[in-house]
């Protein structure tokens, strides 16, 4: 993971990173809020574990790539449902 994290910040503070604790992870109107309110676009999902129902429900797009899994959110078409 650290590779990808890498890549990810490749530059540093290009863009922001966020983490999410379990509890709000499995909270599907916290996680939808989550992502909403932080415009996030894409979530990095370790494809071995059990994923969240509302990245699948809330994502315009997924895809799993060797030991990972993409999911890609476009908030100018989808909703947190409310």
């Amino acid at each position: 993971m650290m590779g990808v994290f890498g890549m990810i910040c490749d530059p540093l503070g290009r863009r922001p990173v966020f983490f999410i604790d379990c509890e709000n992870i499995l909270d599907p109107e916290k996680i939808s809020v989550f992502l909403q309110n932080h415009n996030i676009r894409y979530v990095i999902w370790d494809a071995t574990i059990k994923c969240p129902p509302a990245f699948e429900k809330l994502s315009t797009r997924q895809e799993e790539i060797g030991p990972f899994r993409y999911f890609v959110f476009n908030w100018l078409t989808t909703r947190p449902p409310g």
